[in-house]
């Protein structure tokens, strides 16, 4: 299979678990860690819809259905999860993903996405999740990067079309 180097955002431990335990386990002494809903996951995409929009709102509504490969933090016994997704900039990024490892909480019985937090992920040869590096916080000098081998290949637009509809070298 190919080898690709790439920036490495993230490995995660086997995307062909059964096991229902989370990677990262809650602080259960913290009165605050057992309050918190935050669910994060490595998800396969079943379904994003777009929904009726609240007609106050300035952002596009959706439902989004997702199976769930491997539990990150947080805990969900099922495996599948429904939640809801608001996005000012149109369709969520996460959707044009296969995979992607997604942050949700749960407030009153239901899911919501935590807008905007996502990052695609690629199951490797070894069983394992890479992603793509983002600068975020604009350092200069990039990660050490990694040779790795993907089950499938993974490639990269040489360039984008933005929200206004300009064609854009990409970031990567």
């Amino acid at each position: 299979m190919r080898q690709l180097i790439c920036f490495l955002f993230v490995l995660l431990g086997s995307c062909k678990s059964n096991d229902k335990a989370p990677l990262i386990a809650k602080d259960e002494t913290s009165a605050s860690e057992r309050k918190n809903t935050l669910f994060v996951f490595v998800g396969k995409k079943i379904s994003v819809i777009k929904a009726q929009q609240d007609s106050n709102s300035m952002d596009a509504q959706f439902k989004a259905k997702y199976k769930i490969l491997q539990r990150v933090y947080g805990m969900l016994p099922k495996d599948t999860i429904e939640f809801e997704v608001y996005d000012h900039y149109g369709v969520p990024g996460f959707s044009h993903y296969e995979n992607a490892l997604l942050f949700v909480s749960e407030y009153d019985g239901k899911y919501y996405h935590e807008k905007y937090q996502y990052f695609d992920l690629y199951p490797t040869l070894d069983g394992k999740w890479a992603g793509i590096y983002h600068d975020f916080a604009g350092y200069d000098a990039p990660p050490p990067t990694k040779s790795i081998s993907f089950a499938k290949e993974v490639s990269l637009p040489l360039s984008i079309i933005n929200n206004d509809g300009e064609v854009k070298a990409s970031p990567f």
